[in-house]
């Protein structure tokens, strides 16, 4: 397992570093929009079409990355009151419905993109899939990374088990 968190690292760096890069373009994007808009008089009609479309690339991938290291929101109100074995098996449980989610997720927007992937953006005549590969992109990353979650939250049952059975032979 050491060895596919090395490479979801990597990937997840590469993907942060990509989201660096969609967020200062956005930047730019806005301020030269703002610029023309108010100084020059003369909006850059294409501007917003292509800060949203950066925009979902940038939200779905940074949602996907955090997924992975538990930066996403949580009501851990209930969660932080339980002993350690009664999370550990709430910890199974959300990574099993996480991983479900992003199954069926995945599949309604493979079919989705396949239906109006072919229009184009009424301004800027970018063909529509562009909106929906990052979201793909994100869903299979958040399934390959509940996945691993999910077998990781079984190992530390697992090797949690066998260090108190060799605790308790010991005494």
């Amino acid at each position: 397992m050491d060895y596919i968190d090395k490479i979801i690292s990597k990937c997840i760096d590469l993907f942060r570093n990509f989201c660096s890069v969609l967020l200062g373009i956005m930047l730019i994007i806005t301020s030269l929009h703002v610029f023309f808009r108010y100084v020059m008089n003369s909006p850059l009609i294409w501007s917003e079409e292509t800060s949203l479309l950066l925009l979902i690339w940038f939200g779905f991938f940074s949602i996907s990355n955090e997924l992975y290291y538990e930066n996403h929101i949580a009501i851990v109100m209930f969660y932080d009151k339980f002993p350690k074995k009664v999370k550990q098996i709430l910890d199974i449980i959300r990574h099993l419905i996480i991983t479900i989610y992003s199954v069926i997720m995945t599949k309604y927007l493979f079919v989705i993109t396949m239906s109006i992937g072919k229009n184009k953006l009424p301004v800027s005549g970018i063909p529509k899939i562009f909106m929906y590969i990052p979201v793909i992109l994100a869903a299979i990353m958040m399934c390959l990374y509940s996945i691993v979650l999910f077998i990781n939250s079984i190992i530390n049952i697992i090797r949690n088990n066998r260090r108190e059975e060799l605790w308790d032979q010991k005494l």
